[in-house]
């Protein structure tokens, strides 16, 4: 996602003096929020008392440490839809002045002890969340979240006509990465985007204002160089180095202004995050099940096939007519896109119902977005169409309704694994290959020209023969640099078939931390051609590098290799040869695991040694 929760309490209030009262009848919708807050004020007291009233704590960024002000109470009737809550807080004047883009801010509930999260949609009424979603846990265990989550396709300079909303979204974006990303990245990263918030925060300050001692210290012990920094960096380096690397790196931003600093930051950061979509591994549904990674963002819809392969489209937003998303067996769901100019849906099946209703609503609103209209495009199965503007609230049908509601409500599942929101970012694979998809022995047909592979320096030597260094170009002229096994000549049919053996299980295999096979170039002397990862091999770089690694990354390392062996277990495949040797380095914070030339498969009847 594109944010976390601001740093507050959770809650939803029961309370009867609040200064904010908010709400209106379902039967306003043309209303203006102005109106309606005047008409609520001035409801009698008997009115009031025929209605329930709520009381929702809205956490927001803000400009400040001060935890306090990083909420708003918003008292409403149960009637009153989410848009008209999430208005009343930019009205209000807490986020900043004058916002332009309030169709970019979303409304999420969180849970915050399972990290469940459902993204509100702008037509659901404060009483529907209360019933299809508050009810799954204690009440005082949930979050209410202002977020920026649909974005215009050139963001970054419309934000800059909305001051406010570039502020915000610049907030998002870096509590993220204090919480996802700061403890990961390298210490000169780290340093890079602290200055950059050191520079925004303190626009003030001299340049050489932490040179002076006293102005240091009060930053580190008054204020907290852990807002700023990640706190391992501060364990791992001495106080005076640590100090002197603030200094010197603070200079470079001495003189930026707070929103070149912003931009520097969204710039950096946008290197190696994404700070424009949303990821998600569902399936694909086209006659048999693809297991793909989809990201939503102002470009659409598209499909990724690896991070280093430009996404496929598979929809643009101005092509989706209709939204539709049900439950099927295994508490699983599947979400229906209907396209204009063709009579086929496009069917993406999520591992949740919660998954699908918030890729309904990313969707939706970006559909709302690019349209320049507030009309939801979500239908619902044995209900029709829906008329403008008396939309029902929920957004997808579950398996059997609540007595109290005219909608169905979640149902939480038996196992408390089936209630916990997957993380966006996993790369642990949710769909396992069946038996007909394992390998088969012998050469498949998916060789590749010889004359499209060009060799270069020689990079080692294995059993088989020598590896190389290369270049491979594609049918469609894409230059990939290539690590090139060779098969030495005079190697005998059956050192041969060891040899494809390896390339034959290898194409089998798809995940994040195994190394991937291009092809096989099949005529003497036979070439397995596979992705090129530029730090060498693992027990090699930990050598080079053992001064500077942290051991965050160490355990990042491990953490990595071990989703590879789940999956790989998780399929019935021994690899056998683990070792440094055998795991490449592909950037210093992802390695992959390789070397299949010992690798096999065991049956479900076999007991592996």
């Amino acid at each position: 996602g594109k944010g976390c929760s601001a740093p507050s309490t959770p809650g939803v209030l029961r309370m009867s003096a609040i200064p904010e009262a908010l709400g209106r009848p379902r039967s306003s919708s043309s209303r203006s929020l102005a109106g309606t807050l005047e008409a609520t004020l001035g409801m009698g007291t008997l009115e009031m008392d025929k209605e329930e009233m709520r009381i929702l704590k809205v956490c927001f960024y803000s400009n400040s440490f001060n935890m306090g002000k990083n909420f708003k109470l918003v008292k409403c009737p149960v009637t009153t839809e989410i848009r008209e809550v999430i208005k009343s807080i930019l009205m209000s004047g807490r986020i900043g002045p004058d916002i332009k883009l309030a169709e970019c801010y979303g409304l999420r509930l969180k849970h915050v002890k399972s990290d469940e999260i459902h993204w509100l949609h702008p037509d659901l009424t404060v009483g529907e969340v209360q019933e299809k979603y508050e009810c799954l846990h204690l009440e005082a265990e949930w979050r209410y979240d202002l977020q920026i989550r649909y974005l215009p396709e050139d963001f970054v300079e419309r934000f800059k006509e909305d001051r406010t909303t570039l502020l915000y979204f610049y907030q998002q974006l870096r509590s993220e990465y204090m919480q996802n990303y700061a403890s990961k990245v390298s210490e000169g990263m780290a340093l890079q985007l602290g200055c950059l918030e050191l520079r925004r925060f303190y626009k003030d300050m001299p340049q050489n204002a932490l040179d002076k001692k006293s102005n240091f210290e009060f930053l580190e012990k008054e204020v907290g160089l852990d807002l700023f920094f990640p706190s391992q960096m501060q364990e791992n380096l001495k106080p005076k180095q640590f100090r002197k690397m603030i200094q010197q790196t603070f200079q470079q931003y001495a003189l930026l202004r707070e929103e070149e600093c912003i931009l520097k930051f969204l710039h950096t950061l946008s290197t190696f995050a994404n700070i424009d979509q949303e990821s998600y591994r569902c399936e694909l549904i086209q006659g048999w099940n693809i297991t793909v990674d989809l990201v939503i963002g102002p470009k659409g819809i598209r499909q990724m096939t690896s991070k280093e392969a430009k996404p496929t489209c598979l929809a643009e937003f101005k092509h989706i007519k209709s939204i539709k998303c049900s439950s099927v067996e295994d508490g699983r769901a599947v979400l229906q896109l209907g396209l204009s100019g063709t009579p086929q849906s496009l069917a993406i099946k999520t591992a949740s119902l919660a998954e699908a209703e918030n890729m309904a609503d990313l969707i939706d609103g970006y559909c709302r977005l690019q349209g320049d209209s507030e009309t939801s495009l979500i239908i619902f199965p044995r209900r029709g169409e829906h008329p403008e503007g008396c939309r029902p609230p929920n957004l997808c049908p579950l398996p059997s309704p609540s007595p109290h509601s005219p909608w169905p409500q979640h149902h939480p599942c038996p196992n408390p694994a089936c209630n916990l929101h997957l993380a966006l970012d996993s790369d642990i694979y949710a769909e396992i290959p069946d038996e007909s998809s394992r390998p088969r022995s012998g050469v498949q047909n998916y060789g590749i020209s010889r004359e499209d592979v060009t060799l270069g320096r020689i990079l080692g030597e294995g059993f088989f023969g020598e590896v190389y260094e290369g270049i491979y170009t594609t049918p469609k002229g894409e230059r990939i640099n290539v690590a090139v096994k060779t098969c030495k000549k005079d190697c005998s049919p059956e050192n041969k078939d060891k040899f494809l053996s390896e390339a034959v299980l290898m194409k089998k295999l798809d995940h994040p931390h195994i190394v991937k096979l291009i092809g096989i170039a099949e005529e003497e002397p036979t070439w397995i051609i596979m992705e090129l990862y530029p730090y060498g091999e693992l027990g090699q770089y930990l050598e080079q590098n053992k001064h500077c690694l942290a051991v965050p990354t160490l355990i990042l390392y491990a953490l990595q290799i071990s989703k590879a062996l789940a999956y790989l277990e998780a399929i019935n495949c021994v690899h056998r040869d683990i070792a440094v040797r055998n795991i490449l380095v592909a950037s210093p914070e992802c390695v992959k695991l390789g070397d299949f030339g010992l690798s096999r498969y065991i049956e479900d009847e076999e007991y592996y040694k």
